[in-house]
């Protein structure tokens, strides 16, 4: 049996081989450096005003972890996804993050300007609940943050709730409402993860949403 440092080195060597593919065939086909160029960055955001609590916030990240994301799974426009609350008077986004993409790494409260920063994100969209139901949402927002401080979940494991992944905070934060958002058909193998993962954009296939 594989060591757990052995394993991890493993997945380690993997996400550097990966992103290293990512960045050569990336130039090789637009011919132009990674550098997100000002005059090349435009993002169209939702009006914060027409968000409410238990929305979900998509986006697609500039960052080589965000290319890394959006090269699992099939037709993939989104790397991220975040729970909207209002929190302290604030349209803020719950969501969790790994470590070197940002200062702070796990579940964070983060304001929705910040999230939806052009720095950021190239591409937002936000869903909804198709039944609105208060109590659900109430429920949801209750266990989002809850979790805030939780580390990272670097395994990728819905079996586990000491660290815990951006889809699965969503997933678990409504499942404890009572609403399973995600079938069978949304989870996929990924090399070198011990379970099944189910990518952020996969979310957006669920019956349960619409997009607003």
């Amino acid at each position: 049996m594989i060591s757990g440092k052995l394993q991890l080195q493993n997945k380690a060597v993997f996400f550097c081989i990966l992103i290293l593919t990512i960045i050569l065939v990336t130039k090789a086909k637009t011919n132009i450096p990674l550098d997100n160029s000002r005059e090349n960055l435009l993002l169209i955001k939702p009006d914060p005003i027409e968000l409410t609590d238990g929305d979900l916030i998509f986006r697609k990240g500039r960052d080589l972890v965000s290319q890394l994301v959006l090269s699992q799974g099939k037709s993939t426009q989104f790397s991220h996804v975040g729970i909207v609350i209002k929190h302290k008077g604030v349209i803020s986004v719950v969501h969790s993050l790994p470590e070197n993409v940002t200062v702070s790494s796990g579940v964070q409260i983060e304001s929705f300007t910040s999230f939806t920063s052009i720095e950021n994100a190239s591409d937002i969209a936000v869903y909804r609940l198709i039944k609105e139901n208060p109590k659900v949402i109430n429920k949801v927002k209750e266990y989002a943050l809850q979790q805030v401080g939780k580390p990272f979940d670097t395994d990728f494991l819905l079996s586990t709730d000491d660290s815990i992944y951006c889809t699965e905070l969503v997933v678990k934060a409504y499942s404890t409402a009572g609403v399973k958002l995600v079938t069978d058909q949304a989870f996929i193998k990924v090399m070198l993860i011990d379970e099944l993962v189910i990518p952020p954009d996969y979310l957006r296939q669920s019956h349960q949403l619409k997009p607003i």
